[in-house]
């Protein structure tokens, strides 16, 4: 059982090892992507454009750009019946952690800030956000100044 238990140890040292040298090359290490792209099937690494959901996001966009504020970019998305991310992941079948909304149209003012804040949305590949003190400590401690 110790020498079990030493495995065991050093398999997630150094698993957590390889995602460290990951991110340091600039690789993309999250297992989740930013609404408006999909993984691509044959290299699970790369992001593809998800044209109908880049669609919305680009329109998020657009009206920041012409001044209308988060919350009045989220009431127009709910007039013009968008589906909201959540939602809009439901409709496709991808896997998602939120429930479904009781209202798939009911954007509210903190989704469309998170997707205006989202340094993803430049170009940016962004890693180690925040990281835990040890694989036995589960502290979580900040890396970076990113919003």
């Amino acid at each position: 059982m110790p020498f079990s238990n030493i495995f065991n140890k050093w398999y997630v040292a150094q698993t957590s090892n390889v995602n460290q040298l990951k991110a340091a090359k600039g690789l993309r290490v999250s297992s989740t992507v930013p609404f408006g792209y999909m993984k691509d099937e044959m290299d699970k690494e790369k992001w593809l454009i998800d044209e109908t959901a880049s669609d919305v996001v680009r329109k998020i966009f657009d009206l920041c750009i012409r001044g209308k504020d988060p919350s009045q970019i989220a009431r127009q998305l709910k007039n013009e019946k968008l589906l909201t991310p959540t939602a809009y992941f439901y409709s496709i079948n991808r896997k998602t952690s939120n429930p479904m909304p009781a209202n798939v149209y009911g954007w509210c003012t903190d989704t469309v800030k998170h997707i205006l804040d989202n340094q993803q949305y430049t170009g940016c590949t962004v890693n180690v956000k925040s990281t835990t003190v040890s694989y036995k400590v589960h502290k979580v401690i900040k890396t970076c100044c990113c919003k």
